[in-house]
């Protein structure tokens, strides 16, 4: 923490119990652990994986990131590769506008930023538990430089089993539903396998 600080002094660091021991990841904070410290008092709060490049200028960000209590902002990431080319990724979402009704009912189901399954899991279940709408921002501006996955496949899996044993939900209904709310219908025909 202390080389962390020293790096980044104007970053304010805080410390979680609530990790992401479900994936094998104790290193990571899980979502609720993340939003039991973030400030509402300015308005939302951007939750964002930290492989994003935010590309978009602060005039257009003040104006796009507001959003009403009963919606669910996602923002669709671009991935790029070293010669620039870009296309708008067909599952992760990895950016979204938390308001402080969305932050106050989101469990401590284990699910992590930077894990499989995370990204459905919190618009799903904000829809469900607030009768929210998703407004998906597909246009370029939250970047991803293509790289290896850095979680193995079988923790996608374990994503899963918590939207199906705690929500009685299956991939398949979920994925449908995240391609339809999110604008990506497109790639509905494709095979359902993130």
């Amino acid at each position: 923490m202390d080389l962390l600080r020293s790096c980044f002094p104007s970053v304010r660091f805080e410390v979680t119990d609530k990790t992401g021991v479900l994936f094998d990841r104790p290193y990571l904070p899980t979502i609720r652990g993340i939003v039991d410290f973030a400030d509402f008092s300015a308005g939302g709060v951007l939750l964002i994986n930290s492989d994003i490049e935010v590309r978009l200028s602060k005039d257009l960000i003040q104006k796009e990131f507001v959003a009403p209590s009963d919606v669910v902002r996602c923002f669709i990431r671009w991935d790029y590769n070293q010669r620039k080319a870009s296309r708008p990724i067909k599952w992760g979402i990895d950016a979204f506008m938390l308001t402080e009704s969305i932050a106050g009912v989101l469990p401590e189901d284990g699910m992590t930023i930077g894990c499989p399954v995370w990204d459905w899991w919190l618009p799903w279940l904000s829809c469900r538990l607030l009768d929210a709408r998703v407004s998906a921002w597909t246009s370029k501006g939250f970047m991803h430089a293509i790289h290896p996955q850095n979680w193995p496949m079988e923790q996608m899996q374990v994503g899963f089993t918590v939207m199906q044993d705690k929500y009685n939900i299956q991939q398949r209904e979920l994925a449908r539903w995240i391609l339809q709310q999110t604008k990506r219908a497109a790639y509905s025909s494709i095979a359902l396998r993130p």
